[in-house]
């Protein structure tokens, strides 16, 4: 079984990069304070323009390696790990059911499978609680929808555990995800990612700018969606 990452570089290197700029920064800062204070200017002119050389250095790493990592397309059983930095759970696309409900609309359950494989997490003492994600569907022109609340479809059966829920070490569930689809809307891939912010800033991670994706192809048969009853029946 083929496997990826959502990093194009080592995720502890990509930290420890991005730590260390930070660190470089408020170095400059401090500096930049003091000469400010004591009227050097000299001084506060040459840290301020190596600040923003540490900036610029950074900021060309981040574009190179986001323009050489390009766009992948997975099969929906290949495992996609996700590296916070440690790469302990893996993601792979399960299925897709679809249709319609009275008053509701074209409707389709995502089904995603998480694992957390025994050698990846042998180090973790307990329950893995993974970090947010972002869960899209995309047609073939790009457009995206993001999923919908479990209440707007609480009719449709499927659907299960979240994709935030703790799994112990070697463990593994499916987490199925609704979507409300939009007239015209046919889903061709799934897309997963993480949605911290800090990783739009992280060297060789699919958010930063430029970075290509690793996208699950849907297979063109599916299963339709079918109702259960509501919590109030």
């Amino acid at each position: 079984m083929s496997r990826v990452t959502d990093v194009s570089v080592n995720a502890h290197l990509a930290w420890q990069i991005l730590l260390l700029t930070v660190a470089l920064l408020l170095a400059c800062a401090v500096a930049a304070v003091v000469l400010l204070i004591l009227r050097r200017r000299t001084g506060l002119r040459r840290v301020l323009v190596a600040g923003a050389g540490v900036i610029g250095a950074y900021l060309v790493a981040l574009l190179v390696v986001s323009v050489l990592s390009g766009n992948r397309r997975l099969q929906p059983d290949t495992r996609k790990y996700i590296c916070e930095p440690e790469c302990q759970l893996s993601y792979s696309f399960a299925g897709l059911r679809t249709g319609s409900l009275p008053g509701t609309g074209r409707v389709g359950i995502v089904y995603i499978r998480v694992r957390s494989d025994t050698a990846s997490a042998s180090g973790s003492p307990g329950l893995i609680w993974p970090g947010p994600r972002r869960l899209r569907l995309l047609d073939a022109a790009g457009r995206e929808i993001a999923p919908t609340s479990p209440e707007r479809v609480w009719g449709v059966a499927g659907m299960q555990a979240t994709l935030r829920q703790p799994v112990p070490p070697g463990g593994a569930f499916t987490a199925g995800v609704p979507f409300l689809m939009p007239e015209g809307f046919t889903p061709t891939t799934v897309m997963l990612t993480q949605d911290a912010p800090v990783t739009h800033l992280l060297i060789g991670n699919e958010n930063s700018p430029l970075h290509g994706k690793a996208v699950w192809e849907i297979p063109r048969t599916g299963s339709p969606v079918s109702a259960r009853e509501s919590p109030a029946g």
